[in-house]
């Protein structure tokens, strides 16, 4: 079985988010042709739970983390 290279992201299609819920699709050239990997889940509470899919073999990992809050600063710009 030969492994694929990943080389850059030719597409980006299917980005949707609604009612908590995501999903989006990239296309990503390799030496092997293209291969869509397939972000897709739920964000509650501050966790995220998923799935992401490839195209070519068809594998298939859990999505999981938790979301970070960033505190926002205040920066001021000086132009002298």
């Amino acid at each position: 079985m030969h492994t694929p290279v990943a080389g850059k992201v030719n597409e980006t299609d299917d980005v949707e988010g609604e009612n908590n819920e995501f999903s989006a699709t990239f296309t990503i050239s390799t030496n092997m042709g293209n291969m869509d990997i397939t972000y897709a889940g739920r964000v509650e509470r501050g966790t995220l739970s998923g799935t992401i899919t490839e195209s070519m073999y068809g594998t298939e990992v859990k999505l999981a983390g938790k979301l970070k809050r960033e505190d926002k600063t205040n920066t001021t710009l000086d132009s002298d």
